[in-house]
């Protein structure tokens, strides 16, 4: 009998959940509009010299497009591996909690959940079908915008193998 490990048991079970849903491939309401300043950070008090402010979080909701790669265990993109598909659909809540789903090749296969947090100093962490943690970089989009972007750290290993990814908040044209 095989074990299955509490991510893998978490994804099969957020299918078994989604499976009868007509709407699950749609995109959280308001993701694709993103803002660069999301909620308010707790305050603080302070004695002595008087009390905290507020904190603004970055906003990392919204619709970050990218692909992941099979790879070697350096990271080097095997030879003749196609780069394949994700689009992962990001809400964020006032204390930087994130949620949303993550789809899979296509734009309707929107099967695995998404979560994580920004903390006020910008450190995000990011759980979809990988994980990322780390601070986000900036690119710059096809249309002359900026939007922010993760890269992996060098490959990631799953129990399927290594793979690199890259996604970023670029507006899809």
């Amino acid at each position: 009998m095989r074990v299955m490990s509490t991510r893998h048991l978490a994804t099969a079970l957020l299918l078994a959940a989604v499976a009868g849903c007509s709407d699950v491939t749609a995109p959280p309401s308001g993701a694709l509009a993103p803002n660069n300043a999301k909620g308010v950070a707790g305050g603080g008090g302070g004695g002595g010299g008087g009390g905290g402010g507020s904190v603004t979080l970055a906003d990392v909701s919204g619709t970050w497009t990218g692909s992941y790669t099979p790879s070697n265990s350096a990271g080097t993109a095997l030879a003749g591996a196609a780069p394949r598909p994700f689009t992962l659909h990001v809400t964020q809540d006032a204390a930087g909690n994130l949620g949303g789903v993550e789809c899979v090749f296509t734009s309707t296969n929107c099967v695995l959940g998404v979560g994580g947090k920004i903390d006020s100093k910008g450190q995000l962490t990011l759980l979809f079908n990988f994980s990322y943690k780390g601070t986000p970089s900036t690119v710059i989009c096809a249309d002359g915008s900026t939007a922010l972007a993760i890269t992996s750290p060098g490959a990631v290993a799953t129990d399927t193998g290594f793979f690199i990814y890259s996604a970023n908040r670029c507006p899809v044209i």
